[in-house]
């Protein structure tokens, strides 16, 4: 039974992965809490729900839903960051929850709350001794790792990639240094975007999709983030991890109303060894 909770807590954590590293990439750039990224996920499980009622197979729906995630992502970027980032921080903060609220009620009012479920597109079981696993979660956590290890290779190795990490280290220097910042914030909310829609079209396997899923998200992923040190990639993954497996360890041998007790103790013990997270970087000045 322990081996088969590990495996799911690993799946769970994939999932949150790709959000956390969605939250982490804004955060390397503009230091804020991007909440807005948990609704965004949602919105892209809700795009690939629908786009599957086109028979147009999964991949098909999953490629729709990216379309519209970086669309409504840059739509942000253009309306709200771009004229936001002069604000002060708690006046950013309520601008960000605002623009949460906002497509959080959208989303409520034209798909109303009735709870929707990805179907599988893999549903074979694999059985491995004691372990039982789909494959579809197989491959999900697989590309989980892949994704993120892309794009970690491209912001180390590309040369928008070292563009987008001279940015994050220091917003204002790289304007003057000829950075162009505002192709820069394009790129990150279109890659943020893109996050946004795979991740949404995995946890929608997981999770019902209801408006409501994006609070559990901005719990679980900002816990990952506390965990890992805010604004590291690598960081935001072995969070994500962390949290995964203690959600799956804690509704296994605590139950589901006592998983939350055993994942803020493993915060507490993490914190109290390391203050600033497992790995971190500087904040919004």
């Amino acid at each position: 039974m322990l081996i088969s909770q590990i495996v799911n807590g690993l799946v769970i954590g994939s999932g949150y992965a790709i959000v956390a590293v969605g939250l982490t990439l804004v955060f390397m750039i503009f230091k804020i809490p991007w909440f807005v990224q948990a609704i965004l996920v949602v919105y892209g499980a809700y795009f690939t729900y629908f786009a599957l009622g086109l028979n147009i197979g999964f991949i098909g729906a999953v490629t729709l839903s990216v379309l519209g995630c970086i669309l409504l992502a840059v739509l942000i970027e253009r309306l709200f960051i771009r004229y936001a980032m002069s604000l002060k921080h708690e006046q950013l903060l309520i601008g960000i929850f605002a623009v949460l609220t906002i497509l959080k009620t959208i989303a409520l009012t034209e798909w109303g709350g009735y709870p929707k479920y990805i179907p599988s597109f893999a549903p074979t079981v694999i059985k491995i001794g004691e372990i039982t696993i789909t494959l579809d979660r197989i491959i999900m956590s697989i590309l989980s790792i892949v994704i993120i290890g892309l794009l970690a290779l491209f912001l180390k190795r590309a040369k928008l990639g070292k563009a987008i990490r001279a940015t994050s280290q220091d917003y204002r220097t790289a304007s003057i240094l000829g950075i162009n910042i505002n192709k820069i914030s394009v790129i990150t909310f279109i890659i943020t975007g893109a996050l946004a829609a795979i991740g949404g079209s995995m946890l929608g396997m997981i999770y019902y999709v209801h408006p409501k899923l994006a609070d559990l998200l901005i719990m679980k992923t900002f816990i990952a983030l506390i965990l890992g040190g805010f604004g590291n990639i690598f960081g935001a993954l072995v969070g994500s991890y962390v949290v995964g497996l203690t959600d799956s360890l804690g509704i296994a041998y605590l139950g589901a109303g006592m998983k939350e007790i055993l994942l803020f103790i493993v915060i507490l013990v993490i914190l109290l060894i390391k203050p600033s997270g497992l790995f971190s970087v500087g904040r919004r000045k």
